[in-house]
């Protein structure tokens, strides 16, 4: 749904655009937790949140002028791969256990995307009968 969304905003909206509603649904949905706990953050942390900010901010704005050249199937598939890739990340560099949730996760995953990619991949006939 989401990269369908992007992909239909993109054809109207400025990659900024998308990011700014992006943003706005975010702060929305997090806010009522703002309210229950916010600590000021200390000069390091400012710091931290400052850089974290300014390449999430890039990343999420070369990503949606990216989705212009892919199909929504071809967008999604590289979704889903983003969340093996930050477990695997997760395991390498911050030493996380390997644990059965994650392994029965990333099966999921990555099984939903091969399944996904053959049901895509099979003669048009079989798929409007399915």
């Amino acid at each position: 749904m989401a990269m369908i969304s992007i992909r239909k905003a993109r054809q109207t909206n400025d990659p900024f655009v998308i990011y700014f509603y992006f943003c706005l649904v975010g702060e929305i949905s997090s806010f009522p937790f703002f309210l229950l706990g916010f600590k000021i953050p200390n000069a390091h942390q400012w710091i931290l949140l400052i850089w974290v900010s300014l390449i999430l901010f890039g990343g999420q704005i070369l990503m949606n002028q990216g989705f212009k050249f892919c199909k929504a199937s071809e967008g999604s598939l590289i979704l889903m791969s983003e969340i093996v890739f930050a477990g695997m990340a997760g395991v390498m560099i911050f030493n996380d256990p390997i644990t059965l949730n994650l392994l029965v996760g990333a099966f999921l995953i990555v099984g939903s995307g091969v399944g996904l990619n053959l049901i895509y991949r099979r003669p048009s006939k079989l798929r409007s009968v399915a």
